[in-house]
């Protein structure tokens, strides 16, 4: 009998047992990711209710049935009998209660009976590993539902989670992250853009519930930046929302969903930077795309004038992003009419950029910001000087600046010693880094 059988054989108990369990043990095993758990949950995949059941978990099932709160109350007393064989009949009955026994021991844990006490924490420190339901590692729950999405072959059983989760959204759980644990579900519908997908992620992004339409445009930034630009993608973009807007173009799609489609985006992101009714913080956000996806000159000019406008923080990210190392940007040498901007770290960010141009000629007016340079952590400039694909010309030119009488000699040493040595080569070809079309 091969081996993969066998062990298909052998889980089939547990298994069974997986289907029979209930929400609040499937949750359980979801958060301590146990050797088990895996073969406990696998069935939640093909069973969309049974799967909400577990993540929209009701508040009322981290609470113990009232009957047995009354059991567990009417044995507490003895844990202090005056015979041991009574004690221990009490101890060994509270432990089989475990978590329906847990508020009688806590009551029991103050007892003036020391006895009653010292059995009562013992009893509850037991049930250490027992955390309730909202202490849970959600973590790990968020690590199991995108594995377990991730092996769900029908994509009308993702659809028909998302539809249910958003019906089911507004419900009390019991530990208020329910649109959190949607995520990996939203961003694997995402993925794969299945007959409903769009209208469901436009559900989501309109949702009332803020929570989930921040994780849906997430789910969406996320999946495209690996699955490739697609049609759910723009349809966000196009919504004009600000609280939107400014968590998606924190990503870049790859942009492998065709020409047409390409244009669409290019397109979109424009209007966004022209629309007057956005916050400039996210125009700006919308121009900072079309620099990295599209080397689009207007827009490093725009993030330039933002800068002197005092507007930092997106001219900072933009020209720190290192998507952007190597990368031949027309009117790159627009960034030296930072050199005296206020900022260090715009001044900073500004000769890094200038530097890292793949052309000697952009690269010549960043060596004026060598000073500014120089305050980067060792760490900051080996990230981004060390991603330089052919750092010959710029070598030489800091070999003789450090080695001369030159006031920027100590800056040129640091950054020297950050370019890489020998042949250098990255995973993506020079010419098209990011695959853009």
């Amino acid at each position: 009998m091969g081996l993969r059988l066998w062990l298909v054989i052998a889980a089939l108990p547990l298994i069974a047992k997986g289907r029979d369990a209930r929400p609040v043990e499937l949750l359980r095993h979801l958060a301590t990711q146990d050797a088990s758990w895996l073969v406990w949950c696998s069935h939640l995949g093909e069973n969309p209710e049974r799967f909400l059941d577990v993540i929209f978990i009701t508040e009322e099932a981290d609470q113990p049935d009232p009957d047995a709160l009354d059991t567990a109350r009417g044995w507490i007393p003895k844990l202090g009998d005056e015979t041991y064989a009574r004690r221990e009949e009490a101890f060994a009955f509270l432990a089989r209660m475990e978590t329906a026994a847990r508020p009688s021991l806590e009551e029991a844990a103050a007892h003036e009976d020391p006895e009653i006490r010292s059995r009562a924490e013992r009893l509850l420190a037991r049930l250490a590993d027992r955390p309730r339901l909202k202490d849970l590692d959600y973590g790990n729950v968020v690590r199991s539902v995108t594995t377990i999405v991730a092996r769900t072959k029908d994509d009308a059983m993702l659809e028909a989670l998302v539809a249910g989760g958003l019906e089911r959204m507004g419900q009390p759980t019991a530990h208020g992250r329910e649109a959190w644990l949607l995520k990996p579900v939203l961003r694997e519908m995402v993925k794969r853009g299945g007959g409903r997908s769009r209208e469901l992620m436009q559900r989501a992004l309109q949702s009332p519930d803020p929570n989930l339409a921040l994780n849906a445009v997430a789910a969406i930034g996320e999946a495209t930046a690996s699955a490739g630009l697609n049609e759910i993608h723009i349809d966000a973009l196009s919504t004009l929302r600000p609280d939107s807007l400014d968590t998606l173009l924190v990503h870049t799609p790859a942009l492998n969903g065709g020409d047409a489609l390409v244009s669409r985006y290019r397109r979109t992101l424009l209007d966004v930077s022209s629309a007057e009714s956005l916050p400039e913080a996210t125009r700006l956000g919308a121009h900072r795309l079309l620099l990295v996806a599209f080397h689009a000159e207007d827009s490093l000019k725009a993030l330039v004038d933002a800068a002197r406008r005092g507007e930092e923080t997106i001219c900072l990210q933009a020209l720190s992003d290192l998507r952007l190392v190597g990368i031949p940007l027309a009117g790159s040498e627009r960034a030296a009419v930072l050199i005296d901007h206020p900022s260090a770290e715009i001044r900073q960010a500004a000769g890094i950029f200038l530097l890292t141009r793949p052309d000697a000629g952009a690269r010549k007016p960043g060596l004026a910001f060598l000073p500014h340079i120089g305050e980067a952590s060792d760490e900051e400039l080996k990230a981004v000087f060390g991603a330089i694909i052919d750092s010959g010309s710029l070598r030489e030119t800091l070999e003789e600046i450090a080695a001369g009488n030159h006031p920027h000699r100590t800056a040129a040493a640091r950054v020297l010693a950050c370019l890489p040595r020998g042949e250098f080569r990255m995973e993506i070809p020079h010419q098209n880094p990011f695959g853009f079309r």
